[in-house]
Formats: C-alpha cells, sequence, structure tokens
C-alpha cells in the first residue's frame, strides 16, 4: 500500500505540501528505510547503511543472544550495533582477535572518530 501511494502523487492536497507531511513520516532523508519499515513482515528489522557490512557471524550470534536472554517475551526494543571504519588496504579482520589487533594499531578505529581528524 505505501509502495503505491508512493508512485501517486496526485493525493497530495497542494504543491507546498510533501509526501513527508501527507504521510507524517519522521525521517524524510530516510523514505526508503520508512517504507521498509512499515512493510516489513518478520520480526525483527536490521536497519544498516548502504556502505555497512555486518559480521558474517552477526545474525546467529544477535539470534543466540535474544534466545538466551529469553528476550522474546519482552516488549519491543533498539539494539545498537556499534560500526567501525578499516583504512584502506587493509584486509577485513576474520575474527575478535584479529579485530583487536588491528584497533589497537590504529587500522580500525570507532566509525564517530573518522580517520581524518
Amino acid at each position: 500500500m505505501v509502495l503505491k501511494n508512493i508512485l501517486h502523487f496526485n493525493h497530495l492536497q497542494s504543491p507546498q505540501e510533501s509526501y513527508q507531511q501527507f504521510y507524517g513520516l519522521q525521517f524524510p532523508l530516510n523514505l526508503a528505510r520508512n517504507i521498509a519499515r512499515k512493510s516489513a513482515s518478520s520480526h525483527w528489522l536490521f536497519s544498516i547503511d548502504i556502505g555497512f557490512l555486518p559480521s558474517p557471524r552477526l545474525a546467529p550470534g544477535f539470534l543466540t543472544m535474544i534466545h538466551s536472554l529469553d528476550l522474546l517475551k519482552e516488549d519491543p526494543r533498539v539494539f545498537v550495533v556499534p560500526s567501525f571504519l578499516i583504512k584502506d588496504g587493509y584486509p577485513l579482520p576474520k575474527d575478535k582477535t584479529a579485530f583487536l589487533s588491528l584497533y589497537n594499531a590504529n587500522i580500525i578505529t570507532p566509525f564517530e572518530q573518522r580517520f581524518d581528524k
């Protein structure tokens, strides 16, 4: 329904009214993300920017954590996944030991700290 509506803008009340205003969207810059969030049919939603690469073990590790802590019975909540940058020319770490080695050598840094500072 939402995707159908985005393709037909004739329902807007005036040229000054935006799609964001008409539908009361909270994050106008993330329209595609909002459509995906509202249309998701799964229990869990992992929102990630296109330039990010999650760890291959993130999904199984996350589900193991959820089940071991018995969080399926809890109210909805948000889980924050920290993000990091790696300098060009270095391979992605294969495990936590490799990650910590690159992190301690300042080859990997938290996303917020960026390398250009």
